[in-house]
């Protein structure tokens, strides 16, 4: 801000744009707020609000031509999202008309004011030299106090003053030359609105949808005031479109903090109180938007209906303090005590109700592209309009998805286009038809139709891959009468935009182009079973149970995954409320497993314990820690079984289950693959040799029955290191090899399936039945003991493993570093991350279990 208030006092004839996104606070975030424009807004730059793309076209060449004149900077503000990085149609200023406009920086103009007289002369550069070898100033001196003040008093008089007459110049002018006119502040059915919405930058449009739908729908009398210079701060217009309304809502992209008011509602109240006469409008403040949340139009709806109008205290737009359908029990015992603190937080929130939909505006299509945040298809969506408009005219309003999570995350960019009537509809609204590029289908809303679109031959590049998914958009609107044209003109429209690639590149993305087609307007394809959505239902995760945290402190992952992760799990993300835990910004440790990846791979390494040697090299090299490996006697594995089950009538035979499980994995032709199998078959060889009642063999029958259901399916392998070499040491100390595939973390990079020599690990197609039993073996494996201590020390001096291998036995090491964020798949430094904090692990844990136990003895002494 201190740069800007210095640009601004050295009279610098400069245009700068600012798109909105909102500054950190209890955390980050790349979704829009206004602080930062009304940070800037003090400090000596006029500032415009675009509404749209267009306008901030045309305010960026007005702000020129108004900073040249006045010699004090402007500032365009354009909404992030909505309008800075949206795709939109636009039309920009002939070389002529910019000629006329704004004329050649070094062209010499009448100086406007008698300041300006007194400064340069009669006549001056239309961007005067400052900096003039021919004509040295010191610029920017140290000043004293007296000598500063001075200075600083008479910006407003001589400078400053002459920007509201120069903008409304520039305002005119541009309107002559392109008919396209602009002022301070729009006026959309004020004129018998007993209601009006003030508003500023692209919910602007938006507020315009929603005051038709109350006048049409409704018969409420609702307008919209767009404020477009916030900088002159155009009083006397608000003023007058303001006075004697029954309502007036002023939309806030700002909650601001301990400051009463919203900045610009403070500003808005100060201009009506200096107008004389009666008949006061009430303000009220609506907060909306901050850090991104969707403005709807049907909550604008909603506000308008249930707004009291004679109430002062900020409406919150888009959510609820207050969640009377919650079905969490730890999150309704939360919003109860919420509830008796803080009783009037319940009317704040306006939301409308989720099957709240407003009907499409005429002749508007909403076109949904769903894509890998990890790619580069986020251009499409801008293709797919400038396509629209080359075709049909029109205008287009767009959303594109914005992330910090660009790795294995799916995003969905949502285009709008219609005739010239056509306002940005807001968020929030159903697609007519969704383009899914991950998959390469193409879906229709009202025929509930998918098409998968032929890849094959066009997947060559990236390039001819998303033109051929082009054209089955296209294709597909064709096909479901979305949009009235024919292939045909799709073609040569596509063409006049290619002009200037060279014809062997336009012929190719022109043939990618008819294959989407074809493949677009063809209703005899459907989508794949395997590419339906896959439905796993999953326990609470391994984190969460393993944590014995009972308590409601910030950091408890217990009650961070009862009160919101069991929401997200659930997709009733929407219905969460604003409660103190969101408003510390924090997150306990591990919540990154609570991440499922399963969506946004393809494939799924699966384990084959018959090839397994257990050297090691595919648990050590994984980054995400989605393997689990543990090294265990079997006796071991038949204890957990009983303690989780309850079935103590095998504990008496626990013994010789093992010893027999050893001695058949002892043999050359052993071929179990799991522990269940392992079971079986030592039991039927126990059964016929047990000298017990039947009744006690049915009773350990039925305990060894409820283990397997447990633990049967556990894969393990009979391994060199492990078994044989083990056992040689010691009778009946074998152990066996179980390794699983946590299906949430693994983000596919086949390092493991790559560094395993044997082929024991091997890239299977991901598959709903495939993915089911991947997490039944990972949940089975969670319930297994942890290796060891001597284990490790073993393995680490054998001499096909080594100490890496060996300490990553150890589930304190071998997740030491947690999965499930959106680093690339393979990331060669989290591979080394996870080996260093892994290692560090094991060399610090028995560091602190000893100054435990020397604090321990000290306290009892």
């Amino acid at each position: 801000q201190d740069l800007l208030v210095s640009a601004a006092g050295k009279h610098a004839p400069k245009v700068l744009h600012l798109g909105t996104r909102a500054t950190p606070a209890h955390g980050g975030t790349l979704g829009n707020g206004h602080d930062s424009v009304h940070l800037c807004s003090d400090s000596g730059f006029f500032m415009l609000f675009a509404s749209n793309v267009q306008q901030a076209v045309d305010f960026t060449a007005i702000a020129r031509r108004t900073t040249e004149q006045s010699l004090v900077p402007g500032i365009v503000v354009k909404d992030g999202r909505e309008t800075a990085i949206a795709a939109q149609d636009v039309r920009l200023l002939s070389p002529t008309q910019a000629q006329r406009f704004l004329g050649a920086a070094e062209a010499t103009i009448d100086a406007p004011t008698p300041a300006q007289q007194l400064l340069f002369g009669p006549t001056r550069r239309r961007v005067p030299a400052w900096h003039d070898l021919d004509e040295p100033a010191l610029l920017g001196a140290l000043y004293d106090a007296d000598s500063f003040s001075l200075g600083a008093l008479a910006q407003k008089p001589y400078l400053d003053e002459f920007v509201e007459p120069a903008l409304t110049a520039a305002f005119e002018r541009f309107a002559e030359l392109t008919g396209r006119s602009h002022a301070t502040v729009s006026e959309y059915r004020v004129d018998d609105a007993t209601t009006v919405l003030v508003a500023v930058g692209a919910a602007v449009e938006t507020a315009r949808v929603a005051a038709d739908e109350l006048r049409k729908r409704h018969k409420t009398r609702v307008g919209v005031l767009g404020i477009q210079s916030l900088r002159p701060f155009p009083a006397a217009a608000i003023g007058a479109a303001l006075s004697g309304r029954r309502k007036v809502l002023v939309l806030e992209r700002v909650d601001p903090l301990l400051s009463g008011e919203p900045p610009l509602t403070r500003e808005i109240r100060a201009g009506l109180d200096r107008l004389d006469g009666p008949g006061h409008s009430p303000c009220r403040p609506v907060i909306y938007g901050v850090g991104g949340l969707p403005l709807r139009a049907t909550d604008l709806v909603r506000l308008c209906l249930d707004a009291v109008d004679d109430a002062f205290a900020p409406i919150y737009l888009g959510l609820a303090f207050d969640d009377t359908t919650s079905h969490q029990p730890k999150r309704e015992i939360l919003l109860d005590t919420l509830r008796r603190a803080y009783p009037h937080l319940a009317e704040l929130g306006v939301r409308a109700a989720p099957n709240e939909v407003l009907p499409a505006q005429e002749n508007a299509v909403t076109v949904a592209i769903r894509r890998d945040g990890g790619g580069d298809a986020g251009e499409l969506a801008g293709v797919v309009g400038a396509l629209l408009q080359q075709i049909a005219g029109g205008r287009v309003r767009s959303r594109p998805a914005v992330s910090w999570r660009q790795e294995f995350t799916s995003l969905i960019d949502e285009l709008t286009h219609g005739d010239e009537s056509l306002q940005d509809p807001g968020d929030g609204l159903q697609a007519d038809i969704t383009l899914d590029t991950v998959a390469g289908t193409v879906s229709v809303a009202s025929t509930s139709q998918t098409v998968t679109v032929a890849l094959d031959d066009a997947a060559a590049t990236h390039s001819l891959r998303q033109e051929t998914l082009l054209g089955a958009l296209f294709g597909g609107m064709i096909n479901a009468r979305l949009l009235d044209v024919k292939t045909r003109q799709v073609l040569a429209a596509r063409r006049r935009m290619l002009e200037g690639l060279d014809d062997d590149r336009t012929d190719a993305l022109l043939a990618a182009l008819q294959q989407g087609l074809d493949s677009g307007t063809s209703s005899s394809d459907s989508a794949a079973a395997a590419d339906l959505p896959i439905d796993i239902a999953r326990r609470t995760p391994d984190a969460v149970r393993h944590l014995a945290r009972d308590d409601d402190h910030y950091a408890s992952l217990p009650r961070f995954w009862d009160q919101l992760g069991s929401v997200f799990r659930d997709g009733t993300a929407d219905d969460l409320t604003p409660d103190p835990y969101f408003a510390t910004g924090t997150m306990p440790p591990l919540s990154s497993t609570f991440r499922d990846l399963s969506a946004m791979r393809r494939m799924l390494p699966v384990f084959d314990p018959t090839l397994c040697t257990g050297c090691g090299n595919c648990w050590t090299a994984c980054p995400d820690s989605a393997i689990g490996v543990a090294a265990l006697q079997p006796a071991a594995l038949l204890d957990a079984g009983i303690q989780m089950t309850g079935a103590d009538a095998v504990r008496q035979v626990s013994g010789k289950i093992a010893s027999r499980i050893i001695a058949n994995g002892k043999a050359a032709d052993a071929d179990a693959v799991s522990f269940g199998e392992m079971l079986d078959t030592a039991y039927g060889w126990l059964e016929e040799k047990m000298p017990l009642p039947d009744d006690r063999k049915q009773a350990i029958g039925e305990g060894l029955a409820r283990i397997s259901e447990q633990l049967g399916e556990l894969p393990v392998a009979v391994t060199e290191p492990f078994f044989h070499a083990a056992e040689a040491q010691k009778k009946d100390s074998a152990e066996l090899l179980s390794l699983a595939i946590n299906p949430d973390a693994c983000k596919a990079c086949n390092i493991c399936v790559d560094s395993c020599e044997p082929g024991a690990l091997s890239a299977a197609e991901q598959d709903p039945a495939l993915l089911q039993r991947a997490h039944t073996l990972w949940s089975a494996w969670s319930a297994t003991p942890d290796t060891a201590g001597a284990t490790v020390e073993r393995a680490a001096g054998h001499a096909e493993l080594g100490a890496l291998p060996a300490l990553l036995l150890s589930r304190y090491c071998q997740f030491a570093l947690a999965g499930g964020d959106s680093a690339e798949a393979g990331s060669g430094e989290k591979i080394a991350v996870r080996q260093l904090l892994a290692a560090t692990e094991y060399h610090q844990q028995p560091v602190v279990q000893r100054f435990a136990n020397a604090l321990l003895e000290a306290g009892e002494s």
